[in-house]
């Protein structure tokens, strides 16, 4: 798909199949990919006005007259403006207008080309959603892009309340169709909402119906806050419907039998077995790149769940929005009498699969040589160590990946900053919780993280419910993990910030306070007492060596493949 004419004809299906079959255009020659497209899909009737000032108001009273959402389409520039009036009128009004303005390519704005303004924003505050397409819409992404946007500005026409939406549309030259015959094109995908909430009983029958032709459903949770009365609606539902539930431990979903916590070994070599006809999911997005890939390698739909109706298209296979919480959406489900079900050997082919990835990386861990310098190895110790009601916070880079590895006790609360996922303020954040939040707080994170925010050393010191371990690889250990930077000869002086300090320096506690460790018998001894809620503030330095741990890495990889 690389003619603009291509794309706009897909823009153009998705309308008439997201109910709109009215369009008002007014005459120009950037809009013509436009204007053309929605004259040639069968279901659009369209009709040309001159005037776009008038056009606006046309579109607005077919719109209230039918209460259809109706289409509107000009060319680039003030032709823009003259939209204004009634695209305010219809924000106020409640009247739903899909506003496709044609635009000049971005790197031609304000280099005095002709009917060239600033389009994108141009009606807000007076508008419900606003986007610009891609210009190129050549690669996957872009095209994914393209149509994602397209089913957002659709679905915003009448959801979460009706009113006006506006697509700008940037085209270069040529941008006029050559004539070359019909032209093969697949069917755009649709995006479809359904409203959840209250009236989630009143649409369960659909629901129902769809479900009941899936065999293999997998549940992935999403990043986000703990929730005991969805963890409890979600584990009954998967008992009862033999669902796998997937999730990182950023999910905070609990535990109980269903519960799969190995995705990111069994994504480095996927298994057919483990192929799902649907996705269910929730929550802010997914943490390993591995498990993230082999979700958008699935070929079958997903629905997200969201009250508020965001569509979040992680896996770039979205294909139904359901305006419930989770926790409404599990409770009904499981509550229904006669509910579709998942198969129960789906469910056991997961459990299989993750049974082997723990005898394998105990295997792997068991054989480390010099355990101390291994991060996993210290992290599943950890992990093990810790006791009901402990908050454990991940610092970014790689401690919450090496926690995702491992199972994770009953009762441990996990905080991250993956809202976007920098190494900046991690330590003040688990402060912040210490000083809320009356229960142990384990920190755990890597040298430079520690570096980059030491403020709260300076100015608060730190409370008795606040453990700190420092993972010291001596500065920057992921980028010898990723492809890329340890295949470059810059590598230490580019991307690793290579040091041999030690962080305890920078820690205004008592030496009791302040630990490091030379043997695996101490490490075995201090990692009890470190998650224990003694009331006194500790930090743990453990030097380690990026290379041990990429041989993990490696080793895993082999023996899962």
């Amino acid at each position: 798909m690389s003619e603009p004419i291509d794309r706009c004809l897909d823009l153009a299906e998705l309308c008439v199949r997201h109910g709109i079959s009215q369009a008002v255009l007014s005459p120009g020659s950037r809009n013509a990919p436009l204007s053309l497209a929605f004259s040639r899909t069968a279901g659009i009737q369209t009709r040309m006005v001159l005037d776009e000032r008038s056009a606006g108001f046309l579109a607005l009273g077919l719109a209230q007259a039918t209460g259809q959402p109706v289409a509107l389409i000009c060319t680039s520039g003030t032709a823009v403006l003259n939209y204004a009036p009634a695209v305010t009128e219809a924000y106020y009004a409640r009247t739903p207008l899909l506003v496709l303005t044609a635009d000049r390519p971005p790197e031609w704005i304000d280099q005095r080309d002709g009917q060239s303004i600033h389009q994108d924003r141009v009606y807000e505050p007076h508008i419900r959603f606003e986007a610009t397409l891609p210009t190129a819409g050549s690669s996957p992404d872009e095209r994914w892009h393209w149509n994602r946007l397209c089913n957002e500005a659709l679905l915003r026409l009448t959801h979460p309340v009706s009113g006006p939406v506006h697509l700008n549309v940037p085209f270069r030259e040529p941008f006029y169709p050559k004539l070359s015959g019909p032209r093969s094109r697949s069917a755009p995908r649709k995006i479809d909402w359904i409203s959840g909430g209250r009236d989630l009983a009143s649409v369960w029958p659909e629901v129902g119906e769809r479900l009941r032709k899936r065999q293999r459903i997998l549940v992935v949770g999403g990043w986000g806050e703990p929730d005991g009365e969805r963890n409890r609606a979600l584990a009954r539902c998967a008992g009862i419907r033999h669902l796998p539930v997937v999730g990182d431990h950023i999910a905070n979903l609990g535990q109980f039998p269903e519960r799969i916590w190995a995705q990111d070994t069994l994504a480095l070599s996927p298994r057919k077995e483990l192929e799902p006809d649907l996705i269910i999911t929730w929550g802010r997005g997914m943490l390993s790149r591995p498990w993230k890939t082999w979700l958008r390698q699935r070929q079958c739909p997903v629905w997200y769940l969201d009250p508020a109706g965001e569509i979040l298209d992680t896996t770039q296979r979205l294909e139904t929005v359901i305006g419930c919480t989770p926790t409404e959406f599990f409770r009904t489900w499981a509550g229904e009498p006669d509910a579709p079900e998942s198969a129960p050997d789906y469910l056991d082919k997961w459990q299989a699969a993750q049974e082997k990835v723990q005898e394998f990386q105990s295997r792997i861990l068991a054989q480390t040589q010099a355990p101390l310098q291994s991060e996993p190895w210290i992290i599943a110790r950890l992990l093990q160590a810790l006791s009901r009601d402990t908050v454990l916070h991940l610092g970014n880079s790689m401690p919450v990946r090496w926690a995702n590895f491992f199972p994770l006790p009953e009762g441990v609360e996990v905080r991250s900053n993956r809202g976007t996922s920098g190494i900046d303020g991690i330590l003040s954040t688990a402060l912040g919780h210490a000083w809320g939040d009356p229960r142990l707080q384990i920190l755990v994170l890597g040298d430079l993280s520690l570096a980059y925010d030491c403020a709260p050393f300076l100015n608060q010191g730190l409370p008795g419910n606040l453990h700190i371990l420092v993972l010291n690889n001596g500065g920057g250990g992921i980028f010898g993990l990723i492809d890329g930077p340890a295949d470059q000869p810059e590598f230490d002086t580019v991307f690793r910030q290579v040091h041999e300090q030690s962080v305890l320096d920078r820690v205004p506690l008592p030496e009791g306070g302040k630990w490091q460790t030379s043997t695996v018998a101490e490490f075995d001894r201090q990692v009890h007492q470190f998650v224990r809620a003694d009331g006194v503030p500790r930090v743990w330095e453990l030097q380690t060596d990026w290379q041990v741990n990429k041989r993990f890495l490696t080793q895993l990889k082999e023996v899962s493949g």
